[in-house]
């Protein structure tokens, strides 16, 4: 019987020993879960997902340019031919992107040009690239802008020369805006045009015929940009306006309201400005034509100026070649001369004059006009000296001669005489 009371016993306590050691582990689990401060991290499963589709422009990007197209971005460089962009060297380089794309042009650019009576613009810079055939032999080195919309004062196409010498016409296809200006892009079409003497001038209708072999806008801007850098300059901007032409040109012409007018030929008749006005004569003035200056005025003339121009108003008087007739200054007024006085130039008032050329006809400036003539090239003082007398009131400036640089007195009639100053780099042909 003992035996059998021990072993009852002995089973108890152990039973008892193992409730307990459950119910310790379930307390400490339920207290350590309560009492913390600090929570077991969830496991989340992680959801498989799938790259994001790249945007229309991004997948542009990625694949080749179609033939004469290129799509930019700000910084990126691109050069004729190829089909993706690239990070130098490149033939146009995009600088900045707003109403169109500004486009760095290491080999040279200008804009395409509108003929000055032109009747109208196109619509698109892709209507305005039909209509250029040709560029400039003369592209500067500069930017271009090419623009969404074209205008009277610019058409929105650039002509740029590659570093292969190549010459193209680049015009705006589309523009993809974004608040991220790194984000922008510019669709572009390119084609390549050949060179041709002035050329690059959009064939437009214009109001004295066809427009294929008028002057243009750019030219304009060239001769005022000649007279202005003249110091003392206040009359070469008396050229800018919208020109017109006539079907008809009468003998005698006075013009009563503001004008500038532009001759499909050789002017042979007589044009009074009694109003501010100008006259451009792309085929040069006859020997029966005359341009009168009765109020503020400008005449451009390029080719044979053979006939007269007197000027009895403030005026800016610019000959692209040879002064065969004569010009009579009477008034305050800026003259430019690209070629040789074959003629005469009379100065009887206050005139700045700039001469590229050589003095083979007459240069007469008797009397007081306190006037300011420059020289280009080189002169020796003995012709200083017999260019003839009358110049008192007249200060010289020559770009060289056999005289030291700086200011000389008691040079022939003049009244001082000023070799190679500063301001012959401004003043270009």
């Amino acid at each position: 019987m003992k035996p059998f009371v021990a072993g009852l016993l002995i089973g108890c306590v152990a039973t008892w020993g193992v409730w307990a050691a459950i119910t310790s582990r379930s307390s400490v689990t339920r207290s350590d879960s309560v009492g913390s401060s600090e929570v077991a991290p969830r496991v989340v499963p992680v959801a498989r997902t799938e790259p994001a589709e790249p945007k229309a422009d991004q997948q542009t990007r990625a694949e080749p340019f179609a033939p004469g197209t290129a799509i930019l971005g700000i910084g990126d460089h691109y050069r004729f031919g190829e089909s993706r962009v690239r990070r130098d060297d490149g033939d146009v380089h995009c600088q900045d992107i707003r109403y169109g794309a500004s486009l760095h042009c290491p080999h040279g650019a200008l804009p395409a040009a509108i003929p000055l009576a032109a009747i109208g613009v196109p619509e698109s810079p892709a209507d305005v690239a039909d209509r250029i055939e040709d560029v400039p032999t003369d592209l500067p080195r500069r930017d271009a802008w090419v623009r969404a919309r074209p205008t009277r004062k610019d058409l929105g196409v650039a002509l740029v020369r590659s570093k292969a010498g190549r010459t193209y016409k680049v015009w705006l296809i589309e523009k993809t805006a974004h608040p991220d200006a790194l984000q922008r892009r510019v669709h572009l079409g390119w084609a390549e045009v050949p060179v041709r003497e002035r050329g690059g001038v959009a064939k437009l209708p214009t109001s004295i015929g066809n427009g294929n072999e008028g002057p243009s806008s750019a030219e304009i801007e060239r001769i005022v940009a000649a007279g202005a850098a003249v110091p003392g300059d206040s009359f070469a901007r008396q050229l800018q306006g919208d020109f017109t032409g006539l079907s008809e040109w009468p003998a005698k012409l006075s013009l009563q309201k503001t004008r500038h007018l532009v001759c499909a030929e050789p002017l042979t008749t007589e044009v009074a400005i009694r109003a501010r006005g100008a006259i451009y004569a792309p085929h040069g003035i006859g020997p029966s034509g005359r341009v009168v200056f009765d109020s503020y005025a400008a005449v451009a003339v390029d080719g044979p100026m053979e006939g007269t121009v007197d000027v009895k108003s403030y005026g800016y008087v610019h000959i692209a070649g040879d002064l065969v007739g004569q010009v009579n200054v009477n008034s305050y007024a800026t003259v430019v001369i690209t070629g040789d006085i074959v003629g005469t130039l009379k100065v009887r008032s206050y005139t700045n004059l700039l001469l590229h050329g050589r003095i083979v006809g007459t240069l007469d400036a008797k009397g007081s006009c306190w006037s300011t003539f420059y020289l280009d090239g080189y002169y020796a003082r003995t012709e200083l000296e017999q260019l003839g007398d009358g110049f008192g009131s007249v200060t010289l400036h020559v770009r060289e001669s056999d005289l030291a640089p700086g200011k000389h007195e008691k040079i022939g009639s003049w009244r001082s005489v000023i070799v190679g100053d500063p301001v012959w780099k401004k003043l270009q042909k």
